[in-house]
């Protein structure tokens, strides 16, 4: 049940209720060590509280045109009934959805910037957007999945600390970068940098990218701990029937490729035909993989089959 207790362009409220009842048909016995064919039920309940502002904003006046900052906080409180031990323990652990709910209490804020020509009869355009978050966990062990940090064995109240920035010093042209870092081992966890180009009409628009991923919870050697260059490209020329596609992904830690594409695409009359080879590597091998199809569309009356002009 979800509630709207303010709703005002410069603050809102709204209220969550929601109950749990979860059935399993098998569980797990402490005695045996094995799963036994006994039914658990999990019955638990939240409460969500999401405040978001007061928003502040202020309006500059550029000689080209307006510029608007704006601040706007956010605040999320979740309570959550717990189950006892007991039950936690005949639980068949599978995936984080078996896992039961937590209190937690989450809070950042987001600052953007836009921009409008004094002449422009567009929207204004948003040419910066950064936002800052974080989480305190009431039931630290269930927050974690009751898996400690691998280094220091213990179970953070606190989340890794969100940051987010967006910059897009043209219409089409856009840089995004993420960070989380974390309290307990001083470190960055995640990073993330994409360079965009998006347009598209325009003849050429692709991505650039590059990420870095470390699990605190797990060995420095976990599999998935690794720094990735990714980038795609797509070159499409106005009159050519030909739209050429690629892609590629480099592990920057094992200096390895890991994925690479090349795709056309051939417009031709009412048909469309599809060229794709594509690379794949991972731990268990190197694979490749050609496709060819094609589709049609666009069909009509016509005066002669080899496209005339429609009559």
């Amino acid at each position: 049940y979800t509630l709207n207790l303010l709703k005002l362009p410069w603050l809102s409220t709204t209220v969550k209720l929601t109950t749990y009842q979860n059935f399993y048909p098998k569980s797990f016995d402490i005695e045996t060590k094995k799963i036994v064919e006994e039914p658990l039920h999990l019955s638990y309940h939240t409460a969500e509280v999401n405040l978001k502002g007061p928003v502040f904003y202020k309006i500059f006046n550029l000689r080209g045109g307006k510029l608007k900052h704006i601040f706007e906080p956010k605040v999320d409180f979740k309570y959550s009934t717990q189950i006892s031990d007991e039950d936690y323990s005949k639980l068949v652990k599978f995936d984080r959805t078996d896992f039961p709910q937590y209190s937690v209490l989450g809070f950042g804020f987001t600052t953007r910037l836009l921009y409008k020509k004094n002449d422009s009869e567009e929207s204004p355009r948003e040419i910066l957007s950064y936002t800052a978050s974080q989480k305190y966990y009431f039931e630290p062990e269930q927050a974690g999945m009751r898996i400690p940090i691998f280094e220091t064995k213990e179970y953070p109240e606190f989340s890794e600390l969100s940051n987010s920035l967006r910059i897009s010093p043209a219409k089409h042209v856009s840089l995004n970068l993420s960070l989380s870092y974390n309290y307990y081992l001083r470190q960055f966890q995640r990073i993330n940098a994409t360079l965009s180009l998006t347009d598209k009409e325009g003849i050429v628009s692709g991505k650039l990218g590059y990420s870095s991923y470390k699990n605190p919870y797990l060995s420095p050697n976990f599999y998935f701990n690794r720094d990735m260059i990714n980038g795609s490209a797509r070159l499409k020329i106005p009159g050519f029937p030909v739209e050429l596609n690629g892609g590629i992904s480099y592990d920057i830690t094992t200096n390895e490729f890991r994925y690479g594409s090349a795709i056309a695409q051939i417009d031709y009359q009412c048909m469309k035909f599809n060229l794709e080879f594509k690379v794949y590597s991972n731990r268990f091998g190197t694979y490749s993989q050609f496709r060819f199809g094609f589709s049609l569309g666009e069909m009509g009356a016509v005066s002669d089959l080899m496209g005339g002009n429609r009559p």
